[in-house]
């Protein structure tokens, strides 16, 4: 048979013969002509994303009514759902809130048609994360669900929940209505090996007492332990006793970020919340190996801990709430001669300082790492390295050696970042123009170092290196791309980094 016999055929009697085919095969016979591309499109589709742009009020019952009648086709194939916040242009709130309904409607019907949803991704409003929780009995095959809820104003029905989650991740400035949810869907999902939650609330002066790691575990009490494998928590309280280890004890990555928990705040939630020192004394007791850790409070119970570690491949660490200049230079002594352990197994490394100090880049403190050659990923803070003046003519400075020494010693190294520091003289200071003025000398600095240094023709520069600022997202990119006719100059490209 020839392309011609195909071309007098139907549509539907094509179609019919595509039933008869799996995905590979329908992917490999797209590939041989236009006719069959555009037939069994819909057939191969893995991936849909409703509401990515705004939306008019006429127009979005119409995409997701063609997802529906289409679901033989589109929804058989969809193993993945991305669902983004639906800005509506009704200038009433009784047209909004029509509309709210019409489209909480059609997602709901939507999302019933996806038999093979593996992936969910629902962002922002509180209907949209109800709607979902309700829809998880009827998505058996439903692995990872990712939740961004903006507004929640009472916790939500979860009771009878029967969930194939392997992987759940929450962001919430709401947490403390969510935690009951949070807990019934870990309780309910037997296969669970990945829990993230972020609690976007500020917390720099008030923190919640439900918001801690043994209400996300309250429904696992009588339950056998679970073989949790990845943490990550921000905002929320923790405290590692005979009610959460039991469940860590499979754990090979774990996140916890609570910047702003103040001495006196531990103090007042004791049952939930433990000082930084006594969770790493817990989790070396209980002989739980990490590959993966990030924290942002540095202790010398955290660095005998890390000195603990055979198989470390990321550490990420946020040198922020120290007191003090000689506590944090007594602890960057302790960890830089901790860290040369791990330089055969690293391939990811952040530290970031919030001053300036032992905690910025040093050559000698990093050269058994870079020697090595395994890291991937970098990232660390920079001193202020060169004279304040406007022209560079000195090449010995740290950016300079930091750069040669990438280029000589990590060949496989797919980024490097470097964030800039606020001085010393201004530790334990909410704000101050004198920082900000440090700040942003510094980084221009750095980017007039960046771009005059030559690279020899001989060395490896890093695909990508990143200038960043401490706390702001204002970047700058430079790309790897050496311009023999100026004598290896790194060419840098003018688009701000994001």
């Amino acid at each position: 048979m020839n392309s011609r016999f195909f071309g007098s055929c139907s549509v539907e009697l094509i179609l019919k013969i595509g039933e008869a085919l799996n995905l590979e095969d329908l992917k490999r016979i797209r590939l041989t002509c236009q006719l069959f591309a555009s037939i069994f499109a819909d057939r191969v589709l893995h991936s849909i994303c409703i509401f990515d742009k705004p939306i008019r009020s006429n127009e979005h019952p119409f995409g997701l009514q063609s997802l529906i009648n289409r679901q033989n086709a589109i929804c058989y194939h969809t193993k993945s759902v991305t669902i983004g916040y639906p800005q509506l242009n009704a200038s009433k709130d009784q047209e909004a809130s029509l509309e709210t309904a019409v489209i909480q409607k059609y997602v709901v019907a939507a999302l019933l048609s996806c038999e093979k949803l593996e992936r969910l991704i629902a962002n922002h409003p509180g209907w949209m994360t109800a709607a979902v929780i309700e829809l998880i009995n009827t998505l058996p095959n439903l692995r990872h669900l990712e939740v961004h809820v903006e507004i929640l104003s009472k916790g939500l029905k979860t009771k009878n929940l029967s969930a194939s989650l392997e992987s759940l991740s929450v962001t919430t400035p709401n947490s403390s209505h969510f935690f009951t949810t949070i807990s019934n869907l870990i309780a309910s999902s037997p296969h669970l090996t990945s829990i993230n939650v972020n609690n976007t609330r500020d917390l720099s002066y008030v923190w919640n007492k439900s918001e801690n790691l043994h209400a996300l575990f309250a429904g696992l009490s009588g339950h056998q332990p679970r073989s949790f494998r990845h943490i990550s928590l921000s905002g929320v309280l923790v405290r590692f006793d005979s009610t959460t280890l039991p469940h860590l004890q499979s754990l090979v990555s774990l996140s916890i970020i609570n910047r702003w928990c103040r001495n006196d705040q531990i103090s007042e939630y004791p049952d939930v919340c433990s000082p930084s020192s006594a969770l790493w004394e817990a989790l070396q007791q209980s002989g739980v190996q990490l590959q993966e850790l990030e924290h942002d409070n540095i202790s010398n119970s955290l660095i005998k801990y890390i000195s603990s570690l055979t198989r470390l491949r990321s550490l990420k660490l946020a040198v922020q709430c120290i007191r003090g200049k000689r506590l944090s230079d007594t602890l960057a002594h302790n960890f830089f001669r901790v860290l040369p352990q791990h330089a055969c197994t690293l391939e990811e490394l952040v530290i970031t300082s919030a001053y300036e100090g032992l905690w910025c880049f040093r050559e000698e403190a990093f050269r058994e790492i870079f020697q090595q050659g395994r890291l991937k990923q970098l990232s660390l803070s920079m001193n202020a390295c060169l004279p304040m003046k406007d022209t560079i003519d000195d090449e010995d400075n740290a950016m300079t050696h930091l750069i040669d020494s990438v280029s000589n010693h990590l060949p496989d190294l797919e980024a490097l970042a470097v964030h800039t520091a606020w001085p010393e003289s201004s530790r334990g200071a909410r704000c101050g123009t004198g920082a900000v003025t440090h700040e942003m000398w510094t980084f221009n600095q750095l980017a007039k170092c960046i771009r005059a240094h030559r690279m020899p023709k001989s060395c490896i520069a890093p695909p990508r290196l990143v200038l960043k600022k401490l706390y702001e997202p204002d970047a700058l990119l430079f790309l790897a791309q050496v311009d023999a006719t100026k004598g290896g100059r790194l060419r840098y490209n003018d688009v701000p980094y994001s």
